[in-house]
């Protein structure tokens, strides 16, 4: 199967923008390589970054015309696609957010069903996620993911899934697990995927900066180390490939109380084999595409 990794420079706060480049940059993919199956955004890149101070205002729903969009635009170019999280707002009264036990501990989607047992904070009776939807060519949406590990002002904001129940995509003859960022840091939820899973798609926002939250000195290149490490560990772990994809360049952030500051991504937006190996990855943080051919038999070893 043929795959596009997009790192991606978003357009600050604007998802109307963003869509429309993610339109541009889908045609020009598929137009300059053939038998594309999967093209792949990174974190927050329909939002345009992550909404500091926004979180409510930057919010769309399931039944949003921008969901709408994204169906025709799988559809008309004919098209798998990841296009990147977003902040999903859901009703406290829906069947997700009212549902208190668990179901099996993995659970195989084609189509949407509620999730269960939500935590964390919410606005009126609204919970807001970090969230992402696998849309196929048909423009059906196959799964919402919720991100599970919410990074450093997510946790004020945001709720998370914090569950025993994993939802795996199921797609031509294929079984796909999705994080979003900080999840690749958790050996709890990667142990729990199932021995027959091809795949691990990672999409992050992952910048240089992050390693402020550390307390003592670490070196410059912990973060890169970090996610070298770690997406090798989960392929070997899952005998499967994944793949990582981060944004591109720079994020200007500006928060509520009108400071400006800068994160620079750490690139390295990659695929890992099920041996551990990288076999692509991109060699600058810029904006670029990179395509490659996974070999799906060799999964499952």
């Amino acid at each position: 199967m043929k795959v596009a990794l997009v790192q991606y420079k978003f357009i600050p706060n604007s998802i109307q923008k963003n869509l429309a480049k993610i339109d541009r940059v889908v045609k020009k993919v598929l137009k300059e390589n053939k038998n594309i199956e999967l093209i792949i955004f990174p974190e927050y890149a329909l939002l345009g970054g992550y909404p500091y101070g926004k979180t409510r205002k930057s919010a769309i729903t399931k039944n949003s015309p921008i969901v709408s969009k994204l169906k025709n635009l799988a559809k008309l170019r004919k098209i798998n696609i990841i296009p990147g999280s977003f902040i999903l707002k859901e009703n406290n009264e829906t069947p997700r957010a009212k549902a208190r036990g668990f179901l099996s501990p993995i659970t195989i989607v084609d189509q949407l069903h509620p999730r269960t047992k939500v935590r964390g904070f919410k606005f009126g009776d609204n919970k807001y996620y970090n969230s992402t939807c696998f849309v196929d060519w048909n423009g059906e949406i196959l799964h919402w993911y919720y991100k599970n590990h919410l990074w450093a002002d997510e946790k004020r904001v945001l709720s998370n899934d914090n569950t025993d129940k994993l939802e795996f995509v199921a797609f031509n003859n294929n079984l796909v697990a999705i994080q979003i960022c900080a999840d690749l840091n958790s050996p709890s939820l990667s142990s729990k995927y199932s021995k027959d899973i091809n795949m691990i798609i990672n999409i992050s926002l992952w910048s240089h900066e992050d390693s402020y939250i550390y307390k003592k000195y670490v070196p410059k290149n912990i973060e890169t180390n970090i996610v070298q490490t770690l997406t090798r560990a989960r392929a070997i772990e899952n005998r499967c490939y994944f793949l990582y994809v981060n944004y591109a360049d720079k994020q200007t952030i500006r928060t509520k109380s009108e400071k400006v500051f800068v994160t620079t991504s750490i690139g390295e937006t990659m695929i890992v084999d099920p041996y551990g190996t990288i076999v692509a990855k991109t060699s600058t943080n810029r904006e670029s595409i990179l395509i490659y051919e996974l070999n799906l038999k060799s999964t499952n070893y």
